[in-house]
């Protein structure tokens, strides 16, 4: 075999397995917004403190409901609470809770919406907040809340306080 060959052959014996390398999927393509993350402030020697999943992706997790009644709790993985169907009977939904294990951040959006292809007509559907928080005005109903649309909130972590913002 003549040395141009040899040097082709092995090129394509050293190419073959970085292109099964560059295909191979290094990370998750979903999180549950409980993994978490050592960051440092201050450069290197900084203080270390650790953040969730959750708070660098702006806490953009979701959970579907087919059913909907009674007390709801989302975690505070839940961004939006999308609600697929008319809730039945008196549903009172809380806002998402504050835990050593899953905190919520400064800035946390979470919304309840209304996913069906009608408006929500029967029934008194009420937003709460979780224990040791409140809502800016008192607790909220979205009774009659339109197809497709969403009630959305914000959160202060200085004043444990939601703010409606849609």
């Amino acid at each position: 075999m003549n040395l141009k060959r040899k040097l082709a052959l092995g090129g394509a014996a050293l190419l073959i397995p970085g292109a099964a390398l560059a295909q191979a999927q290094l990370g998750y393509k979903t999180f549950l917004g409980t993994e978490t993350i050592e960051m440092t402030t201050g450069g290197p020697g900084g203080q270390s403190f650790y953040a969730t999943v959750t708070q660098l992706r702006n806490t953009t997790g979701y959970q579907l409901l087919a059913a909907a009644t009674g007390t709801i709790a989302p975690s505070a993985a839940v961004d939006n609470l999308l609600i697929n169907t008319q809730p039945t009977g008196t549903t009172t939904i809380n806002t998402p809770l504050n835990s050593s294990t899953l905190p919520l951040s400064d800035a946390q959006l979470f919304a309840v919406c209304n996913v069906t292809g009608s408006a929500w007509s029967t029934n008194t559907v009420t937003l709460a907040a979780a224990a040791g928080q409140t809502i800016s005005g008192g607790s909220v109903t979205i009774t009659t809340l339109a197809a497709h649309t969403c009630v959305e909130f914000q959160y202060v972590l200085s004043t444990t306080t939601w703010y409606q913002i849609r």
